[in-house]
């Protein structure tokens, strides 16, 4: 891989958090907003063991975002 198509990876990854992001607080304000989805029996396949919230999502994801960025500059 060359280093445009690196730096264009890069980007893609970091557009891809950022979108992720956004989501997370969509379905956090919608899920708030309709708090009977935790009676519903979808909620039994809920995947992880801990909320977003306890997992700390949103720092991981802007850490990610942070050192794309770096990275991204550093080789531009």
């Amino acid at each position: 891989m060359n280093n445009n198509e690196r730096l264009q990876k890069m980007n893609e990854l970091k557009h891809a958090l950022a979108i992720f992001k956004e989501s997370y607080y969509d379905l956090v304000v919608a899920w708030e907003n309709f708090n009977e989805f935790n009676d519903y029996d979808a909620i039994k396949k809920y995947p992880f063991e801990k909320s977003f919230e306890d997992i700390e999502i949103i720092e991981w994801v802007n850490l990610s975002i942070k050192e794309l960025e770096q990275n991204i500059a550093n080789e531009s």
